[in-house]
């Protein structure tokens, strides 16, 4: 009898067969035009929190010290909305020449440096959106909450760099290392915190306890417990941008081979699709695939350096396999084969020039 894992199997092969034979249906690939509107959305949402993260921090270092807002001019960077939301700022600022240039060449590159300040970013205001809803909102009521500047800094540009970050930067997976750097920013200023208002006090010259965290319980119970739920939320972000990003990632390589037959051969994925199904039909499998990295390095920069060479080479790998593939339906490839990278002579010239 078929168990019900394997009817789950075949039902969601089956799903996965319709959308790649409706993709391959059409008249023209998508892929480059989905990496323009995937930089376009990232540049129209990074430059949206940069502009009115600035104009809030701004405004509260002119407006006066208040009741209600005691927390202004200089003494506006003791709040963690403040801290957290400049780090997501900075994140955005970074971001934003690669969307930019995404935008320019249809493609969508991030190196993982920059994807890894985003998460410091992304965790930080994920904090921030947190104590809005469950600390600020039921004690302080919904203006202080959602208020003037706070709805910018509470909500909305939180919640768009937590998108940015899930959604469209999604080149480079994220591990327990890049978890425990993004909670830089909330260490640092859980430490500082902690001096000013528990180490000095206001008697001291420190700081009023601003989020009550000494007040409703000790500081040796509240303090472990913040941590633990950064760190946990942290790992939360963190895979959840993974789920996503291994996702598109197998959709992209899938699409790719939908149009493998239908990518314009003046581009660089026709040079690339081509050069992978000469060297398929030349050549068997064997114990390794040796992908021509010199040859792949000069298409590269005739086309102005679009991809990195990574993902040259696995966009090598896929049409070389699916012209296997193709060429012979019933061919197997060894389970024991690795792909290797090897360069080819200097002096051997290249595909396409």
């Amino acid at each position: 009898m078929t168990s019900k894992a394997e009817i789950r199997r075949a039902n969601r092969a089956r799903k996965r067969t319709q959308r790649l034979a409706k993709v391959a249906s059409r008249p023209v690939p998508d892929i480059l035009k989905g990496n323009r509107r995937r930089a376009l959305l990232a540049a129209i949402s990074l430059t949206f929190v940069f502009i009115f993260v600035s104009i809030c921090v701004v405004d509260c270092l002119l407006r006066d010290p208040s009741e209600l807002h005691p927390e202004r001019r200089e003494y506006t960077f003791r709040l963690f909305t403040i801290c957290s939301n400049m780090v997501s700022a900075v994140a955005c600022f970074l971001s934003i020449p690669f969307a930019v240039e995404g935008v320019r060449k249809n493609t969508y590159d991030i190196p993982e440096w920059c994807v890894t300040i985003h998460y410091m970013g992304a965790v930080s205001v994920s904090i921030t959106f947190i104590f809005a809803v469950f600390l600020i909102l039921p004690v302080k009521g919904l203006y202080l909450a959602f208020g003037g500047p706070n709805l910018f800094m509470h909500l909305i540009c939180p919640v768009l760099c937590i998108c940015a970050f899930m959604f469209l930067q999604s080149e480079h997976l994220m591990t327990w290392k890049h978890s425990c750097l993004s909670l830089i920013p909330f260490v640092i200023y859980a430490t500082v915190y902690f001096i000013e208002v528990v180490a000095l006090g206001v008697e001291g010259g420190g700081w009023r306890d601003i989020y009550q965290l000494n007040t409703m319980v000790p500081v040796a119970v509240s303090l472990p417990i913040m941590v633990g739920l950064a760190l946990g939320l942290s790992r939360a972000l963190g895979l959840m941008h993974n789920l996503i990003s291994t996702r598109q990632a197998v959709m992209d390589q899938r699409i790719a081979i939908a149009f493998a037959d239908k990518v314009p051969e003046d581009s660089l994925d026709g040079q690339v699709a081509k050069l992978a199904r000469r060297h398929a039909k030349g050549e068997s499998f064997g114990e390794y695939i040796v992908i021509p990295k010199m040859l792949l390095e000069d298409l590269n920069g005739k086309f102005g350096n679009e991809h990195t060479m990574d993902n040259l080479c696995r966009m090598y790998l896929d049409y070389y396999l699916a012209e296997k593939a193709e060429g012979n339906p019933e061919s197997q490839i060894p389970e024991a084969l690795v792909p290797e990278v090897a360069e080819e002579p200097k002096d051997k010239p290249s595909v396409g020039a």
